[in-house]
């Protein structure tokens, strides 16, 4: 009985040891399959890290060749308006000297209108005085009504000279405003000119270490 006991247990022995290491096989199995779906994981997400980098670098490129774009443009127009703006800077300070001398003009015609003004008037006093009915008082009256003509037709062209001076004044100064502003506009060009260049050369070396980024990856 022993012996087929033993037997028995032969027979059955190399079942529970194939059962138990298809057990540990299995395992395993389980365990490798899992790592691998891990790394695979770990590896998608590196993937799509890497792929938004790259679109983020092809963006970046696009942007930089828009900037470039743009700054040649703009150096176009600088180099182009250069010789025009020189040209006005110099006209500015001829207009802007021709305006003082009209201004100096100006005050000169106001001080003699005054006078007229009051030279006038001290002739309207005299020629309302009371004359005595006499030659002497017969030729004060007419060589005051002659200077009185006189002083009219100069005051008038005074007054003339004034209102052509001050529009001219006027004009001038308007002119000089639009001036000032085109000059204004083609310095902020080159303002606006080294903000892009700076922009272009912090955009490519942002570029660049993006690009680091994806090679040693």
């Amino acid at each position: 009985m022993k012996l087929g006991l033993l037997s028995g247990v032969a027979l059955f022995l190399p079942l529970i040891l194939l059962a138990a290491s298809s057990g540990n096989t299995a395992q395993k199995i389980d365990e490798k399959a899992k790592t691998l779906q891990e790394k695979m994981q770990t590896e998608k997400q590196i993937h799509g890290k890497l792929q938004d980098i790259a679109n983020d670098i092809v963006n970046e490129e696009k942007d930089i060749e828009k900037i470039k774009d743009k700054i040649e443009e703009l150096s176009r127009t600088i180099n182009d308006s250069q010789e025009v703006v020189q040209q006005k800077s110099e006209y500015l300070d001829k207009l802007t000297k021709d305006t003082q001398a009209l201004s100096s003009q100006k005050k000169g015609l106001e001080q003699k209108i005054i006078k007229i003004i009051a030279e006038d008037f001290s002739f309207y006093l005299v020629s309302d005085s009371d004359y005595l009915d006499n030659e002497d008082g017969i030729l004060v009256d007419e060589v005051l009504q002659k200077m009185d003509t006189i002083m009219r037709k100069e005051f008038g062209k005074l007054a003339a000279d004034y209102k052509q001076v001050n529009d001219q004044i006027y004009s001038q100064s308007q002119e000089i405003k639009t001036i000032h502003g085109e000059i204004q506009s083609s310095k902020s060009k080159k303002d606006e000119l080294v903000a892009l260049e700076k922009k272009r050369e912090s955009s490519i070396l942002a570029l660049n270490t993006k690009k680091k980024v994806t090679k040693n990856s």
